[in-house]
């Protein structure tokens, strides 16, 4: 005997008591249930719309009222590029060059505006201004959008276009990923590699103080004010490590690595949400190059122009980059959000060009066999504290954002050399080591440089909207502020070494003959003897710097701006305009007023 229950959805339960099952009998009930009609709570839906989708990038590329195109992440993720430099080719209109700065319609690195999540990025080169789109890594990118027509809330001093790079926002669900990747480059893989002497940590993207210049290294007025035939010239020769060679080995395989984390949670009524990224790669490129320049242009094919020079260049790039990317967003209602937004960026280069070829124009046709070894280190750090009120219907909006960007590039010991050879320096087809008479940037020179830059944002943006504000197309009126400033501090100093005339000419033209990686090691300075005399002749370090401090300055640069701007719908046809002021004040200042 058991009492039977029926339910089903949106009907009354039914009840039937008693209802008694014999062995090998089958009891039929039939039951006839009830509507039961009941009146739903209201449900309310909420969640970030995510612009990292071909969809986003369409629908903003529409809605628009300027000339733009762009790329985003759903697109970057089908292709094998690494960095932002690289993705920036497959956007139509736009030319990188280096592999890293971009060209807008054929416009010129310098006369374009880049920002980084609403905020202008600072420029990552020493003498002008242009932004490295390899500092940003392609797994950090959710958009990537180009202007090519102005408006009066972008950016007023542009030419080419203003690129807004967005970086990844918080995600709708919980997420952690592992990325490995390997790749082979023709060329180069497995192939000879050249490479000068890398310090321990090279590997991570930055020198650990093998090659600047050491602690305690005499000051430029210093060396400026010592005799070449001084102690205190000595010491500093001797403080310099023989690097001017370069070892020769297999180039592996590129790889890399990446770690991606997300998370939502909520406290009490505040939702937070945060994306973590970090990831590491490490590839080699080897290429040459050939360089030719001619006297005049061949009008006629049947009698070319002479040659000034030729070069062919063996060059070798190694590089190291690690990147973080980590963004936080706070919602303490539907109306009200918060964003802090971290970008990361740190890279190692070491570049060895390998120079052979003859320069006819000015050596007679001497062979040349010369050489450069660089290290560039380059780090930005890019943050963003960004925020947006609303009105209850939702038809006044209040933007603010202020940001810090920090940009370093360090460039310990760069150094150079040139040698020749023609039948009136050997005759046993032997290089002759360059040493010059007096300091200079190429011939058994070396190079040190330090730059940093420091940029502060501010700025608040109203919008309102007029009728409906939920459609898309409504009369709508804007207005704001940007406020933008930049530190920079820009340091330099070079050295070359040279044989003294006073010195025993045969004794300094046999070192000249010596092999790159020798001729410059410490056996081979001159020394002095207690009384101050010389006891062997030698080389003697001598600095080129100008010490008054001219290859050195320091800038700051201020931007203010305030605009207005409007939309109006009429029938099939947006009317849309603005006014924007701005005002630039750059100051520029060498070490010597």
């Amino acid at each position: 005997t058991y009492n039977l229950a029926v339910s089903f959805i949106t009907y009354k339960t039914h009840v039937i008591p008693d209802v008694v099952v014999e062995s090998a009998k089958i009891s039929s009930i039939e039951i006839q249930l009830q509507e039961d009609a009941t009146e739903l709570q209201e449900v309310v839906v909420t969640g970030t719309r995510e612009i990292n989708n071909d969809l986003a990038l369409l629908s903003a590329i529409k809605e628009s009222k300027l000339v733009v195109s762009g790329i985003s992440a759903e697109q970057i993720v089908k292709l094998p590029d690494s960095d932002a430099a690289q993705v920036m080719k497959r956007v139509p209109g736009i030319t990188v060059v280096d592999n890293r700065f971009v060209m807008v319609r054929g416009v010129p690195e310098r006369y374009n505006q880049v920002m980084i999540n609403n905020a202008i990025a600072p420029s990552t080169e020493i003498d002008k201004r242009s932004f490295s789109f390899d500092l940003i890594s392609s797994s950090a990118i959710d958009q990537l959008l180009v202007f090519k027509s102005g408006a009066a809330d972008l950016p007023g001093d542009f030419a080419g276009g203003v690129i807004k790079v967005i970086t990844k926002q918080t995600p709708n669900e919980n997420y952690f990923n592992v990325g490995l990747n390997f790749g082979y480059r023709s060329g180069t893989t497995f192939n000879d590699f050249n490479e000068s002497t890398r310090s321990s940590t090279d590997f991570l993207g930055f020198d650990n103080s093998f090659r600047p210049l050491p602690n305690g290294f005499p000051s430029t007025e210093q060396m400026k004010n010592a005799p070449t035939i001084s102690q205190i010239r000595i010491d500093a020769a001797n403080q310099l490590e023989n690097t001017f060679g370069f070892d020769q080995y297999s180039a592996p395989v590129d790889y890399g690595f990446s770690l991606g984390l997300g998370r939502k949670f909520s406290i009490g009524r505040v939702e937070i949400g945060t994306i973590a990224n970090a990831s590491y790669s490490n590839s080699y490129l080897n290429f040459a190059s050939n360089i030719i320049r001619y006297s005049s242009f061949d009008k006629d094919p049947a009698t070319p122009s002479e040659k000034q020079f030729e070069f062919f260049d063996n060059v070798s790039n190694h590089e190291s980059k690690i990147s973080v990317v980590n963004n936080w967003l706070i919602k303490t209602g539907e109306r009200n959000k918060i964003e802090f937004k971290n970008l990361y960026v740190l890279i190692g280069e070491n570049k060895t060009i390998l120079r052979t070829g003859s320069d006819i124009g000015t050596q007679g046709g001497a062979m040349n066999n010369n050489g450069s070894f660089q290290y560039v280190s380059r780090s930005i750090y890019s943050g963003q504290l960004q925020g947006q009120v609303l009105s209850k219907n939702k038809s006044l909006s209040i933007d603010w954002i202020a940001g810090l960007n920090r940009i370093s590039r360090n460039e310990p010991d760069f150094r150079r050399y040139r040698s020749f050879f023609n039948d009136s320096f050997s005759s046993e087809n032997k290089y002759r080591v360059e040493l010059p008479p007096s300091s200079n940037l190429f011939d058994a020179s070396r190079f040190y440089s330090t730059l940093t830059d420091l940029g502060y944002s501010n700025g608040v943006d109203v919008q309102k909207k007029f009728g409906n504000s939920s459609e898309k197309r409504v009369a709508s009126i804007k207005a704001g502020y940007f406020v933008d400033y930049k530190e920079r501090n820009f340091v330099a100093r070079y050295f070359s070494y040279l044989y003294p005339g006073s010195f025993d000419g045969q004794f300094g033209e046999n070192l000249r003959f010596q092999p790159i990686d020798q001729i410059f090691s410490q056996q081979n300075l001159y020394t002095l003897n207690p009384n101050g005399t010389v006891n062997t002749p030698g080389l003697a370090l001598e600095e080129g710097t100008d010490e008054g401090g001219k290859d050195s300055y320091k800038g700051t640069a201020l931007t203010t701006s305030g605009y207005i701007s409007g939309s109006l719908p009429l029938g099939k046809f947006d009317l849309a305009g603005g006014l924007r002021i701005e005002y630039f004040d750059q100051e520029l200042n060498t070490y010597n007023g």
